[in-house]
């Protein structure tokens, strides 16, 4: 083995395959989903701020705050989507995130759990 061998440099070829993070359709793809997708990311991003700041105010920490701030942010996004279904405006989902958020996942389990049982009661009587 040759002095210099082992670590050549690369040389960079004039060939089609670059980098996709340097592919400016890429780009403008990413800030278009963005764009149209904004508030969603937004309620989503308040949910998990928020959530996570109740849980520290009230003496939680570490694997607790994580946790119950993703699922925050999570049952936003799957809020977001079905927005319209809902009846509401798009522009909702910023204060379904605050909410959402705001209330945490057992007070949100507890709700649905209750709507849940009373439908089956009506649809039992």
């Amino acid at each position: 083995m040759t002095p210099g061998t082992c670590f050549k440099p690369t040389v960079a070829h004039e060939d089609n395959h670059t980098m996709p993070s340097k592919d400016p359709t890429l780009w403008a793809i990413v800030i278009a989903w963005l764009l149209e997708h904004g508030s969603a990311i937004y309620g989503a991003l308040l949910a998990l701020a928020i959530a996570f700041l109740r849980i520290t105010y009230h003496g939680g920490r570490g694997k607790q705050r994580c946790i119950e701030s993703l699922l925050c942010g999570l049952i936003t996004l799957a809020v977001a989507t079905g927005v319209r279904l809902l009846g509401l405006a798009e522009d909702a989902t910023p204060f379904i995130g605050g909410m959402v958020g705001l209330l945490g996942v057992d007070t949100l389990r507890s709700a649905a759990e209750r709507r849940i049982d009373a439908r089956a009661n009506q649809i039992n009587d």
